[in-house]
C-alpha cells in the first residue's frame, strides 16, 4: 500500500504543477546541468508550480511518465464529466497523436508495480513526440480546470540541497525548502549533465 501511495504521487506530480501554475508554460530547452546542486540552485526563487521548469530540469527519456500522469487524470476526467466541449477537445489530442482512450480499455499495467507503470508508459508514448503531447494535454487542463480564479500562491523556494550522495549517472540528495519542509530528490547524468529523475525517485521508494 505504501509503494503504491508513493507511485501515485509521482504520477501526480506534473498534473499538481499545471494547477498550481497560473500562467500558461513557456518551455525552455533541456540542456541539463553541471551538478546535482546546479538544477537545484536553478530552482531556487522560481515561482512555485511553474510547469516550464519541470520540462527544463527533468531527464529528457522520462516525458513519457508525465505524459501518462497527465492522459490518465485526463481520461477519467472525460469520462465522468458533463462538458462535452472537454470530452471533444480531449478526443482531438489523443486522435492526434493516435492514442486510444486508456478509459475505455483495460491497460496492461500493474500501478502497484513500478516498473511495470515506466514499461506502460515507454510503450504507449515511446513512439510519439511526448513532449508535444504533454504541452497539449497541459493546454486543455488549464483550459478546463473547474476554477480558473487565479489563485494566489505562497512562493516557495529551495534554500539547501544537503547529503548529496553520487554513483556513477546517478545521485540522491534532500532539498530543505522555505517552508521548512524537505524533499528527497533523484537525479540521473545523461550525456554528461545531470537533471531530475522521476522514474529513480520512484524505484527508491
Amino acid at each position: 500500500m505504501k509503494k503504491f501511495a508513493s507511485i501515485a504521487l509521482m504520477l501526480t506530480i506534473s498534473l499538481s504543477l499545471i494547477i498550481g501554475c497560473g500562467s500558461k508554460s513557456k518551455q525552455g530547452s533541456v540542456s541539463g546541468f553541471a551538478s546535482p546542486q546546479a538544477l537545484v540552485d536553478h530552482l531556487k526563487g522560481k515561482k512555485h508550480g511553474d510547469f516550464s521548469d519541470l520540462m527544463t530540469v527533468l531527464a529528457p527519456d522520462e516525458f513519457s511518465l508525465v505524459a501518462f500522469s497527465l492522459d490518465f487524470a485526463a481520461s477519467f476526467m472525460s469520462k465522468f464529466s458533463s462538458d462535452k466541449k472537454m470530452k471533444e477537445e480531449y478526443a482531438a489530442i489523443l486522435k492526434k497523436f493516435k492514442l486510444e482512450d486508456m478509459s475505455s480499455q483495460k491497460p496492461n499495467v500493474k500501478m502497484q508495480d513500478p516498473n511495470s507503470v515506466i514499461a506502460f508508459a515507454n510503450e504507449r508514448y515511446g513512439k510519439i513526440d511526448a513532449r508535444g503531447f504533454v504541452t497539449a494535454m497541459e493546454g486543455m487542463v488549464q483550459k478546463f480546470q473547474p476554477d480558473k480564479k487565479e489563485k494566489k500562491v505562497e512562493p516557495i523556494s529551495y534554500i539547501n540541497l544537503k547529503d548529496v550522495k553520487i554513483d556513477g549517472d546517478k545521485a540522491t540528495g534532500t532539498v530543505e525548502m522555505s517552508n521548512k519542509k524537505s524533499e528527497n530528490l533523484a537525479f540521473r547524468k545523461i550525456d554528461g549533465k545531470w537533471y531530475l529523475s522521476m522514474k529513480d525517485q520512484v524505484l527508491s521508494k
